[in-house]
């Protein structure tokens, strides 16, 4: 019994790495990425998608590094030695904190594997911006402006 109990332990916490390691590869979704295959060629480009099965890639809008460009290209798992993002990852956590405060209970939802936040089911905010129009929107790019200003400085100091 206490083998099948570990088992389970086992399999549980494999489980949880799992998914922990693909939420942290889906949160570099839509980010420049650098890869680096195992022949030592270097790619860099925004990363739009991968195969969970196979670690397969797809970059979009990249470079290697000879300066040779590309619009898209699919990278196979088993050729890729490291992948690691080149953009800062922003925590709208703390932005998404802001705006409930500001907006009817249940009013914003946050989508954590997107990094996508949903205000009055009319207005979307990730890192790249404020999507939508009218009076709420207005004021939820204000506050993102705001945010996204003291993030820059507080990286400068």
């Amino acid at each position: 019994m206490a083998r099948t109990e570990e088992g389970v332990l086992m399999s549980m916490s494999g489980g949880l790495a799992s998914r922990s390691f693909f939420k942290e590869l889906t949160s570099s979704l839509d980010l420049e990425v650098q890869v680096i295959t195992t022949d030592d060629k270097v790619f860099t480009g925004i990363l739009k998608g991968y195969d969970p099965t196979s670690l397969s890639i797809c970059l979009e809008k990249g470079k290697l590094q000879d300066g040779t460009k590309f619009d898209k290209i699919f990278l196979y798992g088993q050729y890729i030695k490291y992948l690691m993002p080149t953009e800062k990852l922003i925590d709208l956590r703390p932005l998404v904190e802001r705006l409930t405060r500001l907006f009817p209970a249940g009013g914003v939802k946050y989508i954590e594997d997107t990094r996508t936040i949903i205000v009055m089911d009319k207005v979307k905010v990730t890192p790249k911006g404020v999507e939508g129009s009218g009076a709420i929107a207005k004021r939820v790019k204000e506050i993102y402006d705001q945010y996204m200003s003291e993030i820059s400085q507080g990286e400068s100091l």
